[in-house]
């Protein structure tokens, strides 16, 4: 998940922060974006699986301090965001 949230999402967001307009655009900045944004999702969603299996295997509680919830929240945010991203897509016709 660090990986994921620390790479992937933040310098997706830079790339559409930075690069879309400005005194250094870059034309294919959409796809570069599209691209980190759903990567970071994806390794995120792994890591909460393999979490989630690590946490089964020692028979601990899931959700037994603010960190824990917190991730939670955090990760289904990723997904609504996404999920709310391909919608918004497939409705304007960007995919």
């Amino acid at each position: 998940m660090v990986v994921g949230w620390l790479l992937c999402i933040n310098v997706g967001s830079l790339i559409a922060r930075y690069l879309k307009k400005g005194s250094i655009a870059f034309p294919q900045w959409f796809p570069l974006h599209v691209w980190l944004q759903s990567a970071g999702a994806v390794i995120s969603i792994i890591g909460v699986g393999f979490i989630y299996a690590h946490i089964a295997a020692e028979g601990s509680s899931h959700l037994n301090g603010l960190h824990q919830v917190s991730d939670l929240s955090i990760f289904f945010l990723i997904i609504h965001s996404n999920l709310f991203t391909i919608v918004e897509c497939v409705e304007t016709r960007l995919v």
